[in-house]
């Protein structure tokens, strides 16, 4: 604890003679804080605790770093940055407290596939259950019916699982301490150990809500319930279209393959295919479940194909989702500071696979080659090259060139449903997949994950959710929007764009996801249709 003179980032520290600080600073002082293993605790309250009397020159140079046993026996941990009085420096107030975030929600185990008896064990209880209505429903309820039998089958066979990692890491500090530790295979137990350190790490234990702090714990809940619920909130507008701008036409034989019965094969090879350690939704079973219980669940899943095929609906629970804060920054103070992922359940999300599966094949056909992202074919690298040689050959002629990067504000929480239906029909999808992706896509209710305790549901009225397989590709399709425009522009003279060489083609956009450059001649008229290109691409898909 105290005045370690260093910094970790680059914008903790504003006004120093005007001069970053440098790498090497920040990577000796990050180094010794790894070698040490110690957790450098986030600050509340100010971002910066060293004051010049100039009162421009400012750094984060006081912290305090804790070792992660200190941070294990103790509770939640939070250091506030008070105001200065006399000294330079703030003074810094370490506060403990054991607060109760409410019930932690059920996660399958990836552990409990090695025990002998687990595979016998879940095939007779699934068997058992008897549950009727459509499969969607019955496969939910089975899960449910499941997590109860794990839990008690756990507690015999394995016992409290927390007490026995606990002691474990007890026995294993002991022989390190000792040098003894040879053999031992202390992998899992360290990745156990780091996964909960950075869970405390980015516990939310205060937040900055209409410029008042708020900590205790049913306030924190309530405000980011109240903050998402108003994020994910439709305006009610009428929106204006498109319909003076072409876009290419999916043909029949691609609708066709689109909707094609759904075969145990293809299935399959998605479940096979999938990671198995990313985080459950609310229903807590992963794709190490799914594939270590293929043999037992693949009946009744391709009866859940069959059936969605056939209705193109799913129930409401099963759009159900998880939403997950992560940190954008290393002292997030309000909740524009955290980036919400998306948690969906196993069944869920296997259907959007293999839906963004058969997506995948027909994009190429739709999204034009100035889109470099998530396209077969296409690169990163593709974009930046077209930029440089817009560059260079901008300086080789001596010509002044206009280049406007555009990044749309939260931009998959901002697509509008209705604008997203408008651009598949424009694109000549089926009324079958545009109910596919309606199903899928337009619906459910999120709860938000408050260090690690969902809250109450939110009903959701916009947006594509982050970690859906199927968002990417929708999500181009919305941005191709953008394009379309911007190429209109280009064909009425109203936007002029950049031409490579005397003989080259005509630049005017590149896009990348939510990345948009914007390319042309250095005009105050180019700014001038920019701006209503922008402001009208906003009012008709909700993006800005």
């Amino acid at each position: 604890m105290g005045d370690f003179n260093a910094v970790r980032e680059p914008n903790e520290r504003r006004g120093v003679s005007g001069v970053l600080p440098s790498n090497v600073e920040m990577r000796d002082f990050g180094g010794f804080i790894e070698e040490l293993e110690l957790v450098d605790l986030p600050l509340l309250g100010r971002h910066f605790t060293w004051f010049h009397a100039n009162g421009i020159a400012m750094s984060c140079i006081d912290r305090i770093l804790v070792s992660s046993e200190w941070l294990e026996a103790w509770g939640d941990c939070s250091v506030w940055v008070c105001s200065r009085d006399v000294s330079d420096h703030c003074l810094l107030v370490l506060k403990i407290a054991n607060n109760d975030w409410g019930p932690k929600p059920f996660r399958f185990n990836n552990n409990w596939i090695d025990h002998k008896h687990f595979k016998k064990m879940v095939e007779d209880r699934w068997r058992g259950m008897e549950v009727s209505g459509w499969m969607s429903f019955v496969l939910e309820e089975k899960l449910r019916g499941l997590k109860g039998s794990l839990k008690e089958w756990n507690m015999v066979e394995f016992g409290s699982l927390e007490s026995r990692l606990k002691k474990l890491v007890e026995d294993i500090r002991e022989l390190d301490v000792k040098g003894e530790i040879m053999g031992l295979d202390s992998n899992e137990v360290a990745l156990r150990k780091d996964v909960r350190m950075r869970a405390k790490r980015n516990a939310i234990l205060a937040l900055k809500v209409d410029n008042m702090w708020i900590e205790f714990p049913f306030l924190i809940r309530e405000a980011v319930v109240n903050f998402f619920q108003n994020h994910f909130e439709a305006p009610t507008t009428i929106r204006p279209n498109l319909d003076g701008v072409s876009f290419p036409l999916l043909s029949e034989e691609k609708n066709c393959a689109l909707t094609a019965t759904f075969s145990l094969e293809e299935i399959q090879k998605v479940v096979m295919e999938s990671d198995r350690n990313k985080s459950p939704g609310p229903d807590g079973f992963n794709f190490t479940f799914v594939k270590s219980c293929w043999d037992i669940l693949k009946g009744e899943i391709r009866v859940m194909f069959d059936q969605f095929h056939g209705i193109g609906k799913l129930p409401k629970s099963l759009l159900s989702y998880f939403v997950a804060l992560i940190p954008k920054v290393s002292s997030p103070f309000g909740l524009g500071d955290f980036r919400p992922i998306s948690l969906l359940g196993c069944l869920y999300k296997l259907i959007a696979k293999v839906l963004a599966g058969r997506l995948a094949k027909v994009m190429h056909s739709l999204i034009a080659s100035t889109q470099s992202a998530f396209i077969k074919g296409s690169n990163l690298v593709d974009g930046v090259l077209v930029v440089n040689e817009v560059v260079d050959s901008a300086e080789r002629l001596g010509k002044e060139c206009l280049i406007f990067k555009v990044d749309f504000e939260k931009a998959y929480d901002s697509v509008d449903w209705g604008f997203l239906e408008y651009m598949l029909r424009r694109f000549g999808f089926c009324d079958v997949w545009i109910g596919w992706m309606r199903a899928c896509v337009f619906g459910g209710n999120l709860s938000m994950l408050v260090n690690g305790s969902p809250t109450r549901e939110i009903n959701i009225q916009r947006g594509l959710k982050q970690g859906d397989p199927l968002a990417p590709f929708l999500f181009l399709l919305v941005a191709k929007g953008f394009g379309g425009v911007m190429r209109r522009a280009g064909e009425l003279n109203l936007f002029k764009g950049f031409k490579i060489q005397n003989d080259g083609p005509i630049i005017s956009h590149l896009q990348y996801a939510d990345d948009t450059l914007c390319i042309g001649e250095a005009s105050v008229d180019n700014l001038w249709t920019l701006k209503a290109i922008l402001r009208g691409f906003e009012l008709a898909s909700g993006l800005k």
